[in-house]
């Protein structure tokens, strides 16, 4: 998949129009139009990162470095660290210990595995 697809797959799936987007890039709606259609193929790295926001994806996956679900994992991760960090901090102190305890026994129990 080109990088024009890609823009134009994330932009349906957001439900906007070129005019949306390229408001939300600072851009005409022209200018995403040939970056979908491929008439410009070497975009401009701050350009590719207002996309990327504006699409909520990131640069990597626009110019085909990084695939849709390396995506999704990582996000996973990063909703999962966000949740255990916000747990965390509605324990007491001494409840925060006892987490902290019970994680270092099963990574020792990891290691020996």
């Amino acid at each position: 998949m080109t990088t024009g697809e890609r823009i134009k797959q994330l932009r349906l799936a957001e439900g906007m129009t070129q005019e949306e987007l390229g408001r939300k890039v600072g851009v005409k709606k022209s200018a995403i139009h040939k970056y979908e259609s491929g008439m410009i193929i070497n975009l401009k790295r701050d350009v590719i990162a207002k996309l990327a926001e504006a699409l909520g994806t990131t640069g990597s996956y626009l110019i085909g470095l990084r695939d849709e679900e390396e995506i999704k994992k990582e996000s996973t991760i990063n909703n999962n660290d966000k949740l255990i960090t916000n747990l965390y901090h509605e324990l007491t102190p001494e409840n925060q210990q006892k987490i902290l305890e019970l994680a270092r026994l099963y990574i020792a129990g990891q290691a020996n595995k």
